[in-house]
C-alpha cells in the first residue's frame, strides 16, 4: 500500500516541477518600469505657409460679425467663409450701413422739407490671407490681412414720415464697394474670438447724391466670430 501510495506523490511533485519551470519560461523577463515626461510647449509663430500647427486639429470655417465705422457711415457686417479656414480663405461679406446725415441733402415733398437717409445693403466676395500665429499663454492669435468688393443697393428716403408713406418715397440707388483691412483675431480656446481691424471702406453709386457720388475714408472695426465644426 506504501509503494502506490509513494509513487503517486513523486508523479505529483514531477507534475509541480514541470509547470513551475514552463511558467518561468513563458514570463517575460522584469523590467523597471517607465515614465515619459512631455516636452514643454514652445511659442511658435508661423507665416502663410505653415497651417494649423497650433490649432491641434483640421481647419474650421468661421462667421464673425462686428460693428464698422467709418467716417462716411456707421454699419454692422458679417463675414462668413465660404471654404474651411486655410491660409488664404474666400469670404463672403454682407451688412448694412448708414450713412452720415452730412452727406446726405433734404428734399421736399408735397410741400415740405425732409431729412433723407441713405441705408446701403452691400454683398461683398473678398479673401482673408493668415500673415502670422502665435500663442501665448491660453490665448490663440493670428495677424490677416482681408479685402473685397462687390454690388450694393442704396435705399434713400425721407425721415419722418409714416412706414406707409416712407416706402412709397424710397428711392433705389445701385453702386459698387469695396474694402481692406487688416487686423488681428484671439482665439481664447473655444469655439468663440475676438478681433479689432483697421481698413479703408469704399462706395460709389451710379448717381450723384448731394456734392458726391462716391465715399472713401479710413474704418475701424471690432467684433466677435464663432468656429464653425
Amino acid at each position: 500500500m506504501g509503494n502506490p501510495v509513494m509513487k503517486h506523490l513523486w508523479l505529483a511533485v514531477l507534475l509541480l516541477t514541470s509547470l513551475s519551470a514552463l511558467a518561468q519560461d513563458l514570463l517575460p523577463p522584469a523590467s523597471p518600469s517607465t515614465i515619459t515626461v512631455p516636452s514643454p510647449g514652445r511659442v511658435t509663430s508661423f507665416g502663410v505657409g505653415s497651417t494649423n500647427q497650433l490649432l491641434g486639429s483640421a481647419p474650421r470655417g468661421h462667421a464673425l460679425g462686428f460693428l464698422n465705422v467709418t467716417d462716411f457711415g456707421l454699419s454692422g457686417r458679417a463675414y462668413v467663409s465660404l471654404s474651411r479656414q486655410q491660409p488664404i480663405t474666400t469670404e463672403l461679406s454682407f451688412g448694412f450701413l448708414r450713412m452720415n446725415p452730412s452727406y446726405i441733402p433734404e428734399t421736399y415733398l408735397n410741400g415740405y422739407v425732409y431729412s433723407q437717409g441713405l441705408f446701403v445693403l452691400p454683398a461683398y466676395l473678398g479673401i482673408r490671407m493668415k500673415l502670422a500665429e502665435s500663442r501665448t499663454g491660453s490665448v490663440l492669435w493670428n495677424w490677416y490681412v482681408r479685402g473685397g468688393g462687390g454690388p450694393a443697393v442704396g435705399m434713400l428716403t425721407p425721415l419722418g414720415l409714416g412706414f406707409l408713406e416712407s416706402v412709397g418715397s424710397t428711392a433705389f440707388i445701385w453702386g459698387v464697394g469695396a474694402y481692406a483691412a487688416t487686423g488681428l483675431e484671439f482665439d481664447f480656446d473655444g469655439p468663440f474670438q475676438v478681433f479689432v481691424q483697421t481698413g479703408v471702406d469704399y462706395n460709389a453709386f451710379f448717381r450723384r447724391i448731394g456734392n458726391s457720388s462716391s465715399f472713401i475714408g479710413p474704418s475701424f472695426a471690432i467684433g466677435f466670430g464663432r468656429l464653425i465644426p
